[in-house]
């Protein structure tokens, strides 16, 4: 094995050591949920497929260790085959993920992923990833080193047709390509809408973008002057939220309320004038006593 790979090798065997344990806690914690939804079924599917790409770490290691030195072509595909399933897998499980949490966060009111829908798609990404490599099985050989030699490199395969390994290739970078920029756009627009929907004290302005419009409301007691029969009443619409138009608002409805208060009192004043005009005085009185004396 080339010094170079020895890092590789190392990464591989230690990201084996520390996720088999990990993802093998996560199956069976998840595994034994009575009621699923659809982000446990795919943190489920994730620790599946991350816990067999774990399995197979063995057999990644035992690749590069005699990529140079293979004698069966058929172990070859089959290795090389294997790492992309599992690989891919993986991948497809992340960006179902992001769009699950996408629709979550972004679209509450129009989710379109259930938790039947979650299984379907975490059975579809696995076959899915076995149908992107058969283009790999099928063009992946040993070349050997001489033309009588047992041993060679297990690499992309000179005798299959050039569209062959042109599709193989593109394949293989089209996956990972979109794979990520979905992930990256996906999880860039999460990120904006959150921030967009941090909350924000009264009476301090947002950092960014105008402020949204608010409702003022103010509740009313039994004995207020503005209406009777009434709890609550809309004050005003405030547009903004900052500290100065709240206190305007307020202003407003302590004028209204004088303004009420003042005409209430006003018409209490005339009735009283009103029942003391027709209210007999005692000069009234004073013909009937006599009459009676």
């Amino acid at each position: 094995m080339e010094s170079s790979l020895w890092p590789l090798v190392i990464f591989h065997i230690i990201v084996g050591i520390v996720g088999l344990p990990g993802n093998a806690l996560i199956v069976l914690v998840y595994g034994r949920k009575r009621q699923m939804t659809s982000p446990h079924v795919f943190i489920l599917a994730l620790a599946v497929a991350d816990l067999m790409v774990c399995l197979f770490t063995p057999v990644t290691v035992y690749h590069w260790y005699i990529r140079l030195n293979y004698t069966s072509g058929l172990l070859c595909r089959l290795v090389i085959t294997g790492t992309f399933v599992t690989v891919y897998n993986s991948c497809f499980l992340t960006s179902a993920i992001a769009v699950d949490r996408y629709q979550a966060i972004c679209r509450p009111h129009r989710r379109w992923m259930t938790v039947r829908r979650a299984k379907i798609t975490a059975v579809v990404c696995p076959v899915l990833a076995i149908l992107i490599s058969v283009p790999v099985f099928v063009s992946y050989d040993v070349a050997p080193h001489a033309q009588e030699s047992d041993t060679g490199v297990c690499t992309l395969s000179k005798t299959v047709p050039i569209w062959v390994t042109y599709l193989t290739t593109t394949v293989i970078y089209v996956a990972s390509l979109c794979t990520l920029v979905t992930n990256i756009v996906l999880y860039g627009k999460m990120y904006r809408a959150i921030r967009k929907r941090a909350a924000v004290r009264p009476g301090h302005e947002r950092a960014n973008g105008p402020a949204e419009s608010t409702t003022v409301s103010r509740p009313m007691s039994k004995n207020s002057p503005l209406s009777t029969g009434q709890s609550e009443i809309e004050v005003a619409t405030v547009s903004g939220s900052t500290s100065q138009n709240i206190l305007k608002s307020q202003q407003q409805v302590h004028k209204m309320c004088l303004h009420q208060q003042q005409l209430q009192e006003q018409q209490q004043q005339q009735q009283q004038q009103h029942q003391l005009a027709h209210q007999p005085g005692p000069n009234a009185l004073t013909p009937m006593i006599l009459t009676n004396g």
